[in-house]
């Protein structure tokens, strides 16, 4: 449960306003936004409004902020070619348009009365609903990655009509996400890399504050030499799909290892099935809990070539002690200093032989995960992240 201080002291009052209720945290998005309202919970009295979910959801996510309100309405809209064609007359992105939902803008509408100094839009995705709040609270927007960059890279790694869509969905993302970065009272970024290519799309430099994502300092060792290999990432999400595609089709058919690679975060494209490496895997589905997986694995492996921001698959890895094989689109965004706990290629033979190195050599590995720990404390401590959202809350509440 969220701490509070005492009662005396006058606290903000803040909508959080998010696309998905994060209680469940499946995802690297959703554990990135329930830590952020956690943090922000240690300051300000928070209200909490997403799309629908189930009520015991709901129930637990108020519980789990001290009995705050959770509300909830409305669903999202499929991606289909008539909400595309609806989104470029709207002059919204298609992802937008999905999320600008009637049953929530009405939900924020009737709340427009109350008195919020702030209002928390937690993703891009939600700017249109945030316009229903009292235009007397400051508006903090937070952005979990430089967004035109996830179509910008996807439209590079693709060919004829599809590359044309993407890259013009790219476009129409940088156009949309500077207008309603330029608006906002504060931008919020993932990352420093992030924040430079904010700043590169004309929102105002000082209007942008980088606060990294967060993990429990307290958080126990996992991971052990020897294990297996780990890939935990939601299989939704298309960077994850093609990075593990390229890791099955030309990393593992020649790596020469006993032991098996675990993948973990939803079921796996039928064609995985059928290629060779298959045998060498255990598609494991989405599991209650990825704690055991870790304390049985020996590297995890983030092969990323598209997306941005920091990948909390990552982090969560490095906090346990364990080392991470990625590439440099994985790493993108991370201070200086992982180098001792995260090896890093972009080719097939470059990726064999990390995995290879940190499998089968102990005292390496060993020394990985105690350098792995020690860059997550200094990193991505919880306290670092909360004095940062204490300053801009306060700013923005003096302002």
């Amino acid at each position: 449960m969220a701490s509070h201080p005492s009662a005396d002291i006058t606290r903000p009052r803040l909508a959080f306003l998010t696309p998905s209720n994060p209680i469940d945290a499946d995802s690297g998005g959703k554990q990135f936004t329930l830590d952020r309202l956690l943090g922000l919970a240690t300051l300000a009295d928070v209200d909490v409004f997403c799309l629908e979910d189930a009520p015991e959801q709901l129930r637990r996510l108020s519980e789990l902020l001290g009995g705050r309100p959770v509300h909830a309405a409305g669903q999202l809209k499929p991606r289909t070619m008539r909400h595309w064609a609806e989104s470029m007359l709207r002059g919204m992105p298609l992802s937008v348009w999905r999320n600008n939902i009637a049953e929530l803008r009405a939900l924020v509408d009737r709340h427009a009365g109350t008195t919020y100094d702030v209002v928390y839009v937690d993703h891009w995705l939600m700017w249109p609903a945030s316009k229903g709040f009292n235009p007397a609270a400051r508006r903090l927007l937070n952005l979990h990655n430089a967004e035109h960059l996830i179509f910008q890279r996807a439209a590079e790694a693709h060919q004829g009509a599809l590359k044309y869509l993407l890259s013009l969905e790219a476009k129409r993302v940088r156009r949309y996400v500077r207008r309603i970065g330029v608006q906002a009272d504060a931008v919020h970024s993932i990352s420093e890399a992030d924040r430079q290519e904010l700043i590169a799309t004309g929102i105002p430099a000082s209007n942008i504050t980088a606060i990294l994502p967060c993990v429990n300092a307290g958080t126990a060792s996992s991971g052990r030499p020897g294990g297996h290999v780990l890939f935990a990432g939601t299989l939704t999400w298309i960077p994850n799909v093609e990075g593990l595609d390229w890791f099955l089709r030309e990393v593992l058919p020649n790596l020469d290892i006993a032991q098996t690679v675990q993948v973990v975060g939803g079921p796996p494209v039928p064609a995985w099935l059928q290629l060779p490496s298959a045998a060498k895997v255990e598609f494991l589905g989405r599991v209650p809990s990825v704690e055991p997986l870790y304390a049985e694995a020996g590297v995890m492996i983030a092969p990323v070539f598209s997306g941005s921001g920091i990948k909390i698959k990552i982090v969560n890895s490095l906090a346990r002690g364990l080392p991470v094989v990625t590439t440099s689109c994985g790493i993108e965004g991370f201070p200086p200093g992982w180098e001792g706990a995260v090896r890093v290629s972009d080719d097939p033979a470059g990726f064999r032989q990390a995995v290879r190195e940190l499998i089968n050599d102990t005292t390496g590995w060993a020394t990985a995960s105690s350098q792995a720990k020690q860059y997550a404390a200094r990193h991505f401590s919880t306290e670092a992240a909360r004095s940062k959202l204490e300053e801009c809350l306060n700013v923005s509440v003096r302002s």
